[in-house]
């Protein structure tokens, strides 16, 4: 994708409705934004901004709503991404760019 302020302006809508999705439906974010993304900025930097974006909404979202969280479970999943992610990531960075698209 070319540089510019219009790839910034289409970066910032895609995030923008995947944030929106995510505050209508509670969840979406990474199912609306991620895929574009990647496809626009390639697997890597795709998922960063995915990431990176879907940590700041989150981040905004526990402000309003942090008396909600129930901790007996959200622990068991925080637990079961503390384990997975990083074996993803390993995996995801030894991968060729085109079986990570296929």
């Amino acid at each position: 994708m070319t540089s510019g302020w219009a790839a910034d302006l289409v970066l910032g809508c895609i995030v923008l409705l995947g944030a929106s999705v995510q505050r209508l439906a509670v969840i979406g974010f990474a199912l609306v934004a991620s895929p574009v993304l990647v496809l626009l900025l390639g697997s890597a930097q795709g998922v960063l901004l995915s990431n990176c974006a879907a940590g700041a909404i989150i981040a905004v979202g526990l402000t309003g709503s942090g008396r909600q969280v129930r901790p007996a479970a959200m622990l068991p999943l925080v637990g079961a991404a503390a384990c997975t992610v990083p074996v993803g990531s390993w995996v995801a960075a030894r991968l060729p760019e085109p079986t990570l698209l296929a």
